[in-house]
């Protein structure tokens, strides 16, 4: 199995007269559109609407990839330190929750979230 991006193969055989041939070539593995289930949605509505707190939304978001409901591709946190969640995901939140933009946009936030370290997983 070749990771997201893109891997260069390089392959080389030896025949039964003693020919060696050698070739390389690149496998392009896309990262593919990510679902998640609709009442998730309800969470980031919540989110939207102040009717939950920017710490129960993390808490929400880090119970939903650690039991799989959500999945991201693995990501390696870039900071130990405490950050606030900048507006942008919140809006993105909203706009999700809205049925504005795709899952797929969604849980680029979530990465990324994941990556600054504001969510820990």
């Amino acid at each position: 199995m070749f990771p997201i991006g893109t891997t260069a193969v390089n392959c080389s055989v030896t025949d039964s007269y003693g020919n060696i041939t050698e070739k390389s070539f690149l496998v392009t593995v896309e990262q593919e559109e990510f679902t998640v289930p609709t009442w998730v949605k309800n969470i980031a509505g919540y989110w939207c609407g102040e009717e939950i707190e920017d710490s129960a939304f993390i808490q929400a978001i880090q119970y939903l990839i650690t039991t799989n409901v959500i999945v991201i591709p693995p990501t390696n946190s870039t900071s130990t330190e405490i950050q606030p969640i900048p507006s942008w995901i919140k809006n993105t939140a909203c706009w999700w929750s809205s049925g504005t933009i795709t899952d797929g946009d969604f849980i680029k936030g979530i990465e990324y979230l994941v990556k600054q370290g504001i969510i820990q997983v």
